[in-house]
């Protein structure tokens, strides 16, 4: 009787464990599909500022000798260089498991190791983000001496009231913010081909940080397909 209690309880006990198991799944679930959703935000925006990268550079070598671009210059310089953007990563569930020492409740075959290859990714979009934050650091100081703060005053305003869906208006909509016939603080070649420099630096950084993300969603779109696999869940 002891020991059929004991096979009864030990039964018990596993089902409840189970329950748990498939709860934390769920949650997971949940977290990796918003964590999708944030990568694919992210690549969208890194993407634009990539892009807009591109022309920023062309714009500048132009506006050397130029000074009609300026009005552009100063738009791409505001757009392009000063924004950084990341996935704020949905660390809820994942956090709890490992708090509460409940990892050991994950069974299923490949669920733990692709629990663990998905936080490397992270980690490794995590630590590029840092580099990639460095650079545009370094490009927004660099650009404090070519760049005069006080055109953008008009420019500010129109963006602080709507950030930032109105980062993404194009030149001509938004060029009547930028202040009438703006200057450089040196026409300094040197000094503008450094900074020229300093903006294809940072769009490298960008673009292996952009990489890295798209590992990223890559290995939480495996994780949704094998936990649902595994766990018999219902694909949404």
């Amino acid at each position: 009787a002891v020991f059929c209690g004991f096979l009864a309880e030990n039964f018990r006990e596993h089902k409840v464990e189970e329950i748990r198991e498939k709860k934390y799944m769920q949650a997971l679930l949940s977290d990796f599909r918003s964590d999708t959703a944030l990568i694919n935000r992210c690549k969208a925006q890194i993407t634009y500022v990539i892009n807009g990268h591109d022309s920023l550079e062309n714009t500048l070598e132009i506006a050397i000798d130029n000074p009609t671009f300026l009005e552009k210059l100063y738009y791409e310089n505001t757009v392009y260089t000063l924004n950084d953007f990341s996935v704020n990563w949905t660390e809820g569930t994942l956090q709890e498991l490992k708090g509460s020492g409940n990892v050991r409740l994950v069974t299923k075959p490949g669920v733990k190791e692709g629990i663990q290859k998905y936080e490397t990714v992270k980690q490794w979009c995590n630590d590029q983000h840092n580099f990639s934050n460095e650079s545009v650091l370094r490009t927004h100081y660099f650009g404090n001496d070519i760049f005069d703060i006080t055109y953008y005053k008009k420019y500010n305003d129109f963006i602080q009231n709507g950030w930032p869906e109105t980062i993404y208006e194009p030149f001509e909509n938004v060029k009547k913010y930028i202040a009438d016939n703006p200057r450089l603080l040196t026409n300094d070649k040197i000094i503008l081909k450094k900074y020229l420099r300093l903006v294809n630096n940072e769009k490298g950084q960008m673009i292996i940080y952009h990489n890295y993300v798209e590992s990223a969603e890559e290995e939480a779109l495996k994780l949704i397909n094998t936990i649902n696999e595994q766990y018999k869940f219902k694909t949404q």
